[in-house]
């Protein structure tokens, strides 16, 4: 049986990427609670900013599992400083989950329809855990309508941003420091 080593740059870079993703978590957090109270469809609309770094990272060769360790590394470290508290573990490690598998799955597709196939994963397993959340009185039929066409608005916004932001990585070198070629 082989074993696979994961390099120390992989674990650095994937470290880096979850420290920016928990800050993203953090700083979009007293804008979710805000959007939140305003109303689901608002937050809804506004949430795919939690897991960018995370589709970004969906757009690189990355070992299985990479991209659910940061997730949850990234959860971790923002736990502290979210109204969602240890809630924000499942949540954001269970997107990543689903974007991970979305991507592998998605793998020989081209890119952006590898990036809409890992946002939609990522914000239709969102949408799922927000119902538990959000109060019986406002799950009405109109309200989900409005909050999953939210979210496709989401999808699209985000396979966007992850796609650009993932090509200024490459351009900057980012494969090659990975690839350990740098």
């Amino acid at each position: 049986m082989s074993r696979t080593r994961v390099s120390t740059r992989w674990l650095l870079v994937l470290g880096a990427l979850a420290a920016v993703q928990a800050v993203l978590i953090i700083a979009f957090g007293p804008i979710g609670t805000a959007l939140a109270l305003a109303g689901p469809p608002l937050y809804a609309l506004a949430a795919w900013v939690s897991v960018l770094v995370l589709a970004v990272a969906c757009h690189f060769d990355l070992r299985p599992g990479m991209i659910t360790l940061m997730g949850l590394a990234a959860a971790i470290i923002a736990v502290p400083f979210s109204v969602l508290g240890f809630l924000l573990i499942p949540l954001i490690t269970l997107q990543a989950l689903a974007m991970e598998l979305a991507a592998f799955a998605a793998r020989r597709l081209p890119t952006w329809s590898r990036a809409f196939l890992v946002a939609l994963a990522g914000q239709t397993a969102s949408f799922f855990m927000s119902l538990v959340v959000i109060s019986p009185e406002n799950l009405v039929p109109l309200m989900i309508l409005l909050i999953v066409a939210a979210r496709l608005v989401g999808v699209v916004a985000l396979a966007i941003a992850s796609t650009y932001v993932a090509r200024g990585l490459r351009a900057a070198g980012l494969e090659r420091s990975i690839e350990g070629r740098a």
